[in-house]
């Protein structure tokens, strides 16, 4: 099912004009923060998310 959607998109890319693929700065910014603020904070990469859940991290004596 990805590289179906892949192949979709690339086709889309390709026979699409790229003055009507510009994105607002804003728009992008915005839909960033929705996204976050959606999120369950379990999947956010933050420190206290994701690989600090698994993974222990030490530093070396420098």
């Amino acid at each position: 099912m990805g590289a179906i959607k892949a192949i979709m998109a690339y086709n889309l890319a390709l026979n699409g004009n790229p003055e009507d693929a510009i994105v607002n700065f804003d728009q992008v910014v915005k839909t960033i923060w929705e996204t976050g603020v959606a999120m369950n904070s379990k999947f956010k990469e933050t420190a206290e998310g994701v690989l600090t859940m698994n993974v222990s991290v030490s530093f070396p004596n420098c």
